[in-house]
């Protein structure tokens, strides 16, 4: 597996880390203020802050609809991206994990101290055949290195994001900087990146034939769809509501997909759910079949050993 960490511009001093795995797992290294979670039945492995941003299943289950949106999961040996990926990649790597081997994936994070922990996320989950890049750089002030010095642009079959659900301009962030990043895409030198910002990078980096995929808040589905539209075309975006639970009233999000080629008739699920029944208390709930046959695809292709999971924090 390759690991390479690197950074497009020149204000950040490039760095690359190349780190091949044996076959056998190990431990990542963890550093005061950091957790190891194991996120659930995908059994992967990431290491997070204890007090940043921490991975919720939006992630996998966006890493869920678009490997079930691509079809047979034995066909594919897709390059994906995973743009916004945080200090987990939890989206690249159940993506890339649940598809044909060797998996080629790279992950793209903006914020400094983020994107090492992702490193060593995506390293303690990688098998050894894997081609893994993790970079280090923004949408924004970043897009043109990324795309043209890094090689990105027309680069993947597979874009996905889970990217800020809130706009810098309305509310008030958080002042922990990681989840400044994460939830309202401030960047680490004050400006901020929008949906736009993400979808625009994505339409660059996909190949003709590729598919961008996103999850967001269901009451921002307007203008999420419209900025989508506007990018792509009308006929070029599906939208999918997801609800929490089977018999739930109303959508919590909404994914959606995109193309450059267009649909054409494409048949597409208009809604789905994640659990089989409502929460009550704290009990641990059941995901739908083809949700937790997905995560339990993701586990049995990961190196990652059962064992030593007790010491980990565990995503319900």
């Amino acid at each position: 597996m390759r690991a390479a960490l690197a950074s497009p511009r020149a204000a950040r001093p490039a760095t690359t880390i190349v780190r091949a795995l044996s076959t056998a797992p190990r431990a990542p290294r963890v550093a005061d203020g950091e957790t190891l979670d194991v996120l659930g039945a995908s059994k992967l492995r990431v290491v997070q802050s204890k007090v940043g941003y921490r991975t919720g299943v939006d992630a996998l289950a966006l890493a869920w609809f678009a490997r079930r949106s691509r079809g047979d999961v034995e066909s594919f040996a897709d390059r994906a991206c995973d743009l916004g990926a945080g200090s987990s990649g939890a989206v690249g790597l159940a993506y890339a994990l649940s598809g044909a081997r060797p998996a080629r994936a790279t992950f793209v994070e903006a914020q400094r101290d983020s994107c090492e922990r992702l490193r060593r996320s995506v390293e303690t989950n990688a098998r050894a055949s894997d081609a893994f890049d993790v970079v280090l750089g923004d949408v924004v002030e970043d897009a043109r290195a990324l795309l043209d010095d890094r090689k990105m642009r027309r680069a993947f079959d597979v874009v996905l994001t889970n990217p800020p659900f809130f706009e810098a301009t309305r509310g008030t962030p958080p002042k922990n900087k990681e989840k400044k990043g994460a939830r309202f895409g401030i960047l680490e030198d004050g400006g901020a990146a929008t949906i736009h910002d993400f979808i625009g990078f994505a339409k660059e980096a996909l190949r003709e034939d590729g598919e961008f995929f996103v999850v967001y808040p269901s009451l921002g589905r307007a203008r999420l769809l419209a900025a989508m539209v506007a990018a792509f075309g009308d006929d070029a975006v599906r939208a999918t509501d997801v609800f929490d639970h089977e018999g739930a009233s109303r959508p919590s999000l909404v994914f959606a997909r995109a193309t450059l080629r267009g649909y054409s008739g494409d048949a597409v699920e208009t809604s789905c759910a994640l659990y089989q029944e409502a929460r009550v208390g704290e009990g641990k709930r059941a995901y739908v079949d083809s949700f937790e046959m997905f995560l339990q695809r993701v586990a049995q292709a990961g190196v990652v050993a059962q064992a030593g999971e007790e010491c980990c924090n565990k995503l319900q």
